[in-house]
Formats: C-alpha cells, sequence, structure tokens
C-alpha cells in the first residue's frame, strides 16, 4: 500500500512537472510569433496557417494592424514597417505580457 502511495504521488508530481514545462513564457510566445513574420519577409515559406495565426496573433495583442493586400480577398501583407511597429510596442510591452492559464492566451496586462 505504501508503494502505490509513493507511486501515485511520483505520477502526480511528473505530470504537474510536464504541464509547466509545456507553457512557455508569454515573451517567448511573443518572440515566436514575430519571427514567423520575420523570416516571411526574409523569402522563407512558412507552412500552413502559420503567417495568417502569427499575424493574427500580433494584431489582436498589439491592436496593430497587418498590411493586406488589395485583391478580392484581402490577403496579410506584412511588411518590415509592420515589424518595426510591432518590435516597438513589445518593448514598451513586455514587462506586461503574461499566460492567462484558463484562457491558454497570452494576455496584456492593465496598467
Amino acid at each position: 500500500m505504501r508503494l502505490f502511495s509513493r507511486s501515485l504521488l511520483l505520477l502526480l508530481l511528473c505530470s504537474c512537472a510536464a504541464k509547466k514545462s509545456e507553457h512557455k513564457s508569454a515573451s517567448s510566445i511573443y518572440e515566436s510569433q514575430i519571427t514567423v513574420v520575420e523570416k516571411f519577409l526574409d523569402g522563407k515559406k512558412i507552412k500552413g496557417t502559420g503567417l495568417t495565426d502569427a499575424i493574427l496573433f500580433l494584431e489582436e495583442l498589439t491592436s496593430i494592424d497587418s498590411e493586406v493586400g488589395d485583391g478580392f480577398v484581402d490577403t496579410y501583407e506584412p511588411t518590415l514597417k509592420n515589424v518595426k511597429d510591432w518590435n516597438e510596442w513589445y518593448k514598451s510591452n513586455k514587462h506586461l505580457l503574461y499566460w492567462d492559464e484558463s484562457e491558454q492566451k497570452v494576455k496584456l496586462k492593465k496598467e
């Protein structure tokens, strides 16, 4: 019985540690999203919805819109100016970023 209790406790501790390591810091998530856009601007292919997801993340968090193409269907066409604006916003606000566990997303603390 005692061995079972210890095994169960060890299992719970391991699963909690694994869950914590699954969540990156809010800053590293932001930085990974801006990196996707920078890679796109460097001419690298971005698979799937990676670029769109990154732009939507950045727009929602910063309230800074990406450039959009002039076609029939609006397509995101981020520019170096967009990246500069997002990076300036990040420098001013990174201390306010946090991971909201209940919503499973990066959010901005209100000052």
